[in-house]
């Protein structure tokens, strides 16, 4: 059993990868939209060749996780223990995910890091904020908005330094295409979406050109 610890729901895959001649499968290979706090069971079908050498036999076991939040822990570790034509495989985990990893090249912007939708700041309704595109390595940021209900979303991106373009766009956190987005050349706005559901969406602020040490302000209303 594999348990989402985070406070997101989560995609998690498993595979699994014993040493020769061994081979194996996982089912599921994925479970999907996990809630928090709950578990997927993944079972590993392990196939040993006839003549396969009595005793131990490593068997790795990956875990992947959209947002980085999983149980068990990345200590333990697995073996196929081969004993004539049984075998047994222990239900630890061999925990390969890596946690969100995410760098600030603004130290001193207070919402750093935010570069990555698993790193997103959160957001309070109708509180402004400015923030900052510093440098080339900043490409963009990333805001978290929990919607409770399905009143209509609006965002505002204001402020927007000289000599920079940033564009917005409004993601559901479990999708990869932009539900909405505003790609003006000054301010932009996204007024009155209406979401399809409620959960956590992203607000992601892009540096189509230029940055600067000027802060922008955005603003999003979704209560």
């Amino acid at each position: 059993i594999v348990t989402n610890t985070g406070d997101l729901k989560d995609t998690i895959c498993l595979t699994a990868t014993p040493a020769s001649p061994l081979s194996a499968s996982v089912v599921p290979e994925c479970k999907e939209n996990l809630k928090p706090g709950e578990g997927a069971v993944f079972t590993v079908y392990v196939t040993v060749p006839s003549r396969t050498p009595l005793g131990k036999i490593p068997t790795y076991i990956a875990v992947t996780s959209q947002n980085g939040a999983l149980s068990p822990s990345p200590d333990a570790i697995d073996e196929t223990d081969i004993i004539g034509s049984d075998v047994y495989l222990p239900l630890a985990v061999k925990n390969y995910w890596q946690p969100c990893q995410d760098e600030s090249p603004c130290d001193w912007d207070p919402h750093e890091p935010n570069n990555k939708r698993c790193s997103a700041y959160p957001l309070s309704s109708n509180v402004p904020i400015h923030s900052y595109i510093c440098s080339p390595m900043d490409k963009g940021d990333c805001y978290r908005i929990e919607i409770a209900t399905l009143n209509p979303i609006s965002i505002d991106l204001t402020s927007i330094p000289p000599e920079t373009d940033y564009d917005l766009y409004l993601y559901d956190l479990q999708q990869r295409d932009p539900l909405t987005y505003s790609v003006e050349i000054g301010e932009d706005h996204i007024s009155s979406y209406q979401p399809p559901h409620t959960g956590i969406y992203i607000i992601y602020v892009y540096a189509f050109e230029g940055y600067s040490t000027i802060p922008y302000t955005l603003c999003a209303i979704f209560e």
